[in-house]
C-alpha cells in the first residue's frame, strides 16, 4: 500500500521475531513497549487473546491507533477497559475481520 510502512515487529519469541525481521525486512523488538517508543501511527495486535486488553491499553496510552485481531476481547470488562482507554487517549481502535475480503467468502455470499 502506498504511504504505509511496516516499522517493526514485536515478539517475545526471539526465534520467530528474527524470522519475521528477515522475511519482512523490518526491525525486531523483543518487547512491544520498545516498539511503542518509536515514531509509529498504529499497531496491529495479533498476540494471544488473553493479552489483547493489556497490550491495547499500553498502545492507547502511547497514543497509537489500534487494529486488534478477533476476538476483540476475552470478556466484557476487558472490552470496556480497552474502549475507555482509547477514548481517554484520543486514539482509534478497530477489530480485524479479514475473512470478509476473502474471495471464497465473497463468492459464497453471491
Amino acid at each position: 500500500m502506498p504511504n504505509v510502512e511496516l516499522v517493526g515487529i514485536a515478539d517475545e519469541n526471539e526465534f520467530r521475531g528474527t524470522q519475521m525481521l528477515y522475511k519482512f525486512k523490518t526491525k525486531y523488538f523483543k518487547d512491544y513497549k520498545d516498539l511503542l517508543n518509536t515514531d509509529i501511527d498504529g499497531v496491529i495486535i495479533c498476540t494471544n487473546n488473553k493479552m489483547y486488553c493489556q497490550v491495547s491499553v499500553d498502545v492507547a496510552k502511547a497514543g497509537k491507533h489500534i487494529l486488534v485481531e478477533k476476538p476483540f476481547a476475552i470478556d466484557g470488562k476487558s472490552a470496556e477497559l480497552m474502549i475507555s482507554t482509547v477514548e481517554q487517549n484520543n486514539v482509534k481502535i478497530m477489530n480485524a475481520f479479514p475473512m470478509r475480503f476473502n474471495s471464497s467468502v465473497i463468492e459464497a455470499k453471491k
